[in-house]
C-alpha cells in the first residue's frame, strides 16, 4: 500500500535551492529511488506547471507557484491519499483556477481529501461532499445531490453548505 501525503500551503525548504532541487530534495528524504525521482519529477512539474520554474530560486517563486511545488512534493510518493488543506487561500483568480484544474485532474490517481472554506473551490474539486460543524457531520453525500437538494434557487454549493449548517444548527 503506498502512504498519505498532506499538501502544506507552506513549504519548509530552503529558499536558495532551485525547484528540481527541491523536489528532487522531497524524494530523496522521502525514499523515492533515484532513478524514479529522476522520471518521475520533470513529469510532476509539468504536471503543476513549474517546468519553466525548474532552475529558479524557490524564493522567487510567487505564493501561486509555491502552492504548486507543495503538491508536486506531495505528489513524489504517488500517495493513496492527498489531504489538502485550504488549497487556494490567498491565491489570485487565476491561480486558483489553475490549482483547482490540477487537483479535479488528480482523478483516480490518490483519494484526495480536501478542507476548505471556499464553496467554489470545493464544488470544482469535488465528488463527494462531507459538511463538517463543530465536529459534527451534517452531510455526506455526492456533490450534485448536495447543490441540487440544498442550493437554493441559485443552486450554489456556497448556499448549500449555509442551508446544511443552519439545518444542523436548528436540529
Amino acid at each position: 500500500m503506498r502512504e498519505s501525503a498532506t499538501c502544506r500551503s507552506r513549504l519548509d525548504l530552503p529558499r536558495e535551492l532551485r525547484v528540481s532541487d527541491a523536489l528532487g530534495y522531497a524524494s530523496w528524504i522521502r525514499g523515492v529511488p533515484s532513478s524514479t525521482a529522476s522520471r518521475r519529477n520533470p513529469e510532476l512539474l509539468e504536471r503543476v506547471g513549474l517546468t519553466s520554474k525548474a532552475s529558479h530560486r524557490v524564493g522567487q517563486l510567487s505564493g501561486g507557484m509555491n502552492r504548486r511545488l507543495a503538491l508536486a512534493v506531495a505528489l513524489v510518493t504517488d500517495p493513496d491519499v492527498l489531504l489538502l488543506d485550504e488549497p487556494t487561500t490567498g491565491l489570485d483568480p487565476a491561480q486558483r483556477a489553475a490549482l483547482r484544474g490540477i487537483v479535479a485532474g488528480l482523478g483516480s490517481e490518490a483519494a484526495t481529501i480536501l478542507s476548505s472554506h471556499v464553496m467554489e473551490d470545493v464544488a470544482m474539486m469535488a465528488d463527494r461532499v462531507a459538511v463538517l460543524d463543530e465536529g459534527e457531520l451534517l452531510y455526506d453525500g455526492g456533490m450534485s445531490d448536495f447543490v441540487s437538494t440544498y442550493g437554493g434557487a441559485e443552486k450554489s454549493a456556497e448556499a448549500a453548505f449555509l442551508a446544511i449548517i443552519e439545518r444542523g444548527r436548528l436540529s
